[in-house]
This record gives C-alpha cells, structure tokens and sequence, in this order.
C-alpha cells in the first residue's frame, strides 16, 4: 500500500471521528440558544471536514498509484513468463512476505 493511500485513510478517518465532537457542542450551543458558541462550533467542524476532504483526495491519489504500479508489476510478470521457461521461478518472486511469514512460524 502506498504511503498516500495509508496516509489518508488514517488522516480523513480521524477528522471524521474528530467532528462529532464540535457538532455535539453545536447542537448543545443551539438548544442553549447560543448562536455565536453555534457559530463557532460549526466553523470547526466544516474546517474538519475539509480537512477530510483533502485527505480523501491523497488517498484517491494513493490508489491510483496503487492501481498503476499493479498493472505496471503484472505485465513485467507477463513478460517475464514468455522468457523463462519455468512459470516457478517467476512465481517465487511474486510472493511478497511469505519468507518472513515462515520465519515467525
């Protein structure tokens, strides 16, 4: 997984976890009657939501790159299967973690 993708997963996650706290205040604000307190809370959490918003963005840019070094890897893989003779020994390679998957067994 790329770093942007992980990045922001983690990152629009959070600020949509994190916006519930300055629209709680906002309904307490406005059951108060409070509307600059109001105000107030709802700019934090559209400001959150932006937030959320970019980072979505970055982890759309992410999977994108994902998506393109996968095509990228399978048709180096496809090439590699019309040299060697053996499909073995390309396939050894296309197993990732396995070796240290083993090594904690």
């Amino acid at each position: 997984m790329n770093v942007k993708t992980m990045e922001g997963l983690a990152g629009a996650g959070t600020s949509v976890s994190l916006v519930s706290t300055p629209m709680n205040i906002a309904k307490e604000a406005e059951r108060k009657g409070d509307i600059d307190k109001m105000k107030r809370a709802m700019g934090y959490a559209a400001g959150m939501m932006d937030e959320a918003d970019q980072y979505s963005k970055k982890t759309s840019e992410g999977m994108k790159l994902d998506a393109e070094k996968a095509r990228e890897q399978e048709k180096l893989f496809q090439d590699l299967y019309r040299f060697v003779p053996d499909r073995a020994v390309v396939d050894v390679f296309k197993v990732k973690y396995d070796y240290h998957n083993l090594k904690a067994l």
